[in-house]
């Protein structure tokens, strides 16, 4: 029973440094084939041939940089939602045209949401932080 609650107290411990040291992605109830996967503090790079649910990265803006953003998908709907500050912009990309922005980011972590509506086919997405 003790080495139990010490395994118990050991995996809590790296759960919460892990948390504490940024952790910059995170998976939400996804089926991904054929995926690559490139985030950091400035910029994410998304690409995969089959890709159903939730993908999470985090951008980390000085301020005033400009938040460029481009991607195509060749079938199925995907809404990207942004959070920086206390601002939301979502976009919704479809397979019928490329998907190109930005806006200007506060201060601060952006949160960026990649959230599919059912199944989403040969998609291929780029987000930066540009000065």
């Amino acid at each position: 029973m003790k080495t139990f609650r010490i395994v118990i107290a050991l995996a809590l411990a790296s759960v919460l440094l892990a948390c504490a040291a940024g952790c910059d992605l995170s998976l939400v109830g996804n089926l991904t084939v054929g995926s690559v996967e490139n985030a950091t503090s400035d910029k994410v790079y998304l690409k995969f041939a089959l890709m159903e649910g939730t993908r999470r990265f985090v951008l980390k803006a000085e301020g005033g940089e400009s938040v460029e953003y481009t991607g195509t998908l060749e079938s199925g709907k995907m809404e990207i939602t942004f959070v920086y500050g206390e601002r939301t912009k979502t976009v919704t990309v479809t397979g019928e045209e490329p998907l190109e922005g930005g806006f200007t980011a506060e201060k601060g972590n952006v949160m960026v949401t990649f959230k599919t509506d059912g199944q989403c086919k040969n998609g291929e997405f780029t987000i930066r932080l540009k000065p």
